[in-house]
């Protein structure tokens, strides 16, 4: 055994030791993020996936009709969430729980791409670990990657599967046996159906990127290389591809039915032509400081908080060049698997700036977290690419060596955050307030509700509400209708207030304030304390 060991590092090589050191290393890191340091960050944004998680195990379906979803997604990490649900509640430990069960997946799926490529070990291991660490390069791209399962990061990760799967299949077209390749093309066919039940947002970062660049390929080879049944086997695997595709859209429809979800529709549309410019030039703000470029005043360039930035800007700048040059280079390379990885990149850059450009995808700089990890993919394939020519080891140098130190940089951001200052202050120290108060049902509103319930593992209940002029409306955003209503058994019911919301509702509806117990908190919140559902005295005028 000792003896096998030492030949498989023998074999690695020095370079391929040192891949596979740093891989394990921002695996560890990534774990030690999401299984330590993650639950410090919990927010009501971050919890969606675990409440949607919730709403199919109350109601026994994918989807509850009661609750308001933020994005309806059949093929999602609700699916991971809802056995965890019965397992731990609507606690920290599920949130957890389920977000590294995501991440063992995602690092699978890289694995599985790198190898299906035909890279080494340590070119594998190398590629994860750069994958794993730049996806963590800001609280941003942590959140987006590593705290909340959304579109962002399921692309990323279908991506990842099914370009290996078609890996595969390229192969096995070759070499394989009859089984080998109806196996493989059957296994690409189901997760082209599966993921199509995701509709829009996976159809952009992933499947119709996916059979352009399948089909790009074959148009852009002016050559010729690929004999007449390789073709045919590739329009075949095309047809496969558009019929998973097909199927899964008209699944996504029967499974979701005539539920909406307001908040993934409102970004679908297109914004006023005179703020396209406008929304371009965000580009560059959004793309530097997503992956974690932030400059604070005072910072000098010679100083040790200005070469950190230089860096960040070196690596910021690789991941567009890279990607860049690939597509330059495009004709010279052979490997059809990396062809296919270029058109694949570009074409969903292309569909992703159509909607950040014309669309209103550019409110937000993480919105491009799927371009950041696409990138990655392309920058390391094309590292390796000129590796291999005699006359491109010193530009694989410059491609790559950025991307390490981004690693590097972004494992000493993990290793640098006190999780323990975060959960003592913020919902957490709401939570023992209001607990040591005898306070566990209630409304607040949406950034103090959900979170509150999950960090306090549901102890304590708190429903969101909007505070209007009007009065105090429920927020069916990511909630379940039932949670306003009177709950059986409940005596008290507390209205968790920050200052200036106190001092608003004071104003426009002062019998809430005046007649009821007030409890003052810490970080200037207050809590007023009712004998019957706040929305119920709203509703009668009290």
């Amino acid at each position: 055994m000792k003896k096998k060991i030492s030949n498989k590092i023998l074999e690695l090589g020095v370079s391929g030791l040192a891949a596979v050191l740093l891989g394990a290393a921002a695996c560890a890191l990534a774990a030690y993020y999401i299984l330590f340091l993650s639950g410090g960050f919990i927010t009501s944004d971050t919890v969606d996936t675990l409440l949607w998680g919730q709403a199919s195990w109350d109601s026994g379906k994918l989807f509850n009709p009661d609750f308001g979803y933020a994005a309806l997604l059949p093929f999602g990490g609700n699916l991971l969430m809802w056995p965890l649900i019965g397992i731990f509640g609507v606690t920290v430990q599920a949130q957890v729980a389920g977000m590294f069960l995501f991440f063992l997946l995602f690092l699978a799926a890289a694995l599985f791409f790198a190898r299906q490529m035909g890279w080494s070990t340590g070119w594998s291991a190398g590629f994860a670990g750069i994958l794993l660490m730049v996806l963590s390069s800001s609280a941003k791209l942590r959140e987006i990657y590593w705290e909340h399962i959304l579109y962002y990061s399921l692309g990323t990760l279908f991506a990842l599967v099914g370009l290996g799967l078609f890996a595969r299949w390229m192969d096995k077209s070759e070499n394989g046996s009859q089984k080998g390749k109806l196996l493989t093309l059957g296994l690409l066919f189901l997760w082209c159906l599966l993921t199509g039940t995701d509709q829009m947002e996976i159809l952009t970062l992933f499947l119709v990127p996916f059979l352009g660049a399948v089909l790009g390929e074959r148009f852009f080879d002016i050559r010729g290389n690929l004999s007449k049944a390789g073709q045919e086997n590739t329009w075949k695997a095309a047809a496969v591809i558009m019929a998973g595709i097909a199927g899964g859209v008209l699944l996504g429809f029967v499974l979701k039915g005539d539920m909406v979800a307001g908040y993934q529709n409102g970004y679908s549309g297109f914004s006023a032509v005179n703020k396209w410019l406008e929304n371009a030039m965000k580009f560059p703000e959004h793309w530097f400081t997503l992956l974690g470029i932030e400059i604070k005043g005072g910072v000098t360039l010679a100083s040790p908080g200005g070469i950190m930035i230089l860096l960040r800007l070196l690596g910021a700048v690789t991941l567009i060049a890279a990607p860049a040059a690939a597509a330059i280079c495009y004709r010279k390379i052979e490997d059809r698997k990396l062809r296919i990885l270029i058109l694949f990149h570009w074409m969903m850059t292309a569909l992703l700036m159509v909607g950040y450009i014309a669309g209103k995808l550019s409110a937000s700089n993480w919105r491009l977290s799927p371009l950041v990890a696409s990138s990655v993919i392309l920058s390391v394939a094309f590292g390796r690419w000129l590796s291999q020519r005699a006359t491109g080891k010193r530009l694989a140098l410059l491609a790559l060596a950025p991307l390490v130190l981004m690693t590097m940089l972004s494992a000493s951001d993990i290793l640098g955050i006190n999780v323990q200052e975060k959960k003592e202050q913020g919902l957490y120290q709401l939570s023992a307030e209001l607990e040591e108060q005898g306070l566990d049902y209630g409304f607040a509103t949406f950034w103090n509700a959900n979170g509150l319930t999950v960090v306090s593992d549901s102890r304590i209940k708190a429903r969101g509400v909007d505070l209007t002029e009007d009065g105090l409306k429920p927020i069916t955003y990511q909630s379940n209708l039932q949670w306003f209503e009177d709950q059986p058994g409940q005596e008290e019911y507390f209205f968790l207030l920050e200052k200036k919301e106190y001092e608003s509702l004071e104003k426009d509806h002062p019998l809430l304030t005046a007649s009821h117990e007030k409890i003052t908190l810490s970080q200037g919140y207050v809590a007023l304390v009712y004998e019957e559902n706040i929305l119920r005295l709203i509703t009668e005028g009290k």
